[in-house]
């Protein structure tokens, strides 16, 4: 099973597709952090169709299915955001993406 952690002061928190509800914080273009509604995951086919999507990068610390992987800093998972909520990019493979290199918050 896909699974995503983030840290929320020192808890590892789980994402899977099945913690819907779950607040995580994503990234926009311009740098700025803000929250959203975890809603699981999406293909990247479907992402690229959905016009009111917004591509965003989400901040994860671990990424795992039977592999655990922790991301260096600097790096996020391609997220798809629509209105308040946020799921997580993949094809065959999770998309890591690069980030802004300072941390804005607004």
């Amino acid at each position: 099973m896909l699974t995503l952690w983030r840290k929320q002061n020192m808890r590892n928190i789980r994402l899977t597709a099945s913690s819907i509800g779950q607040s995580v914080v994503y990234v926009e273009r311009n740098g700025r952090r803000r929250w959203a509604y975890w809603m699981g995951f999406m293909a990247a086919e479907n992402a690229r169709m959905l016009r009111v999507a917004k591509p965003v990068r989400l901040e994860i610390q671990r990424i795992g299915t039977d592999e655990i992987r922790d991301l260096a800093p600097g790096e996020y998972v391609q997220g798809c955001l629509i209105g308040e909520q946020v799921w997580a990019v993949f094809d065959a493979e999770m998309r890591i993406v690069a980030g802004p290199t300072e941390p804005r918050w607004p």
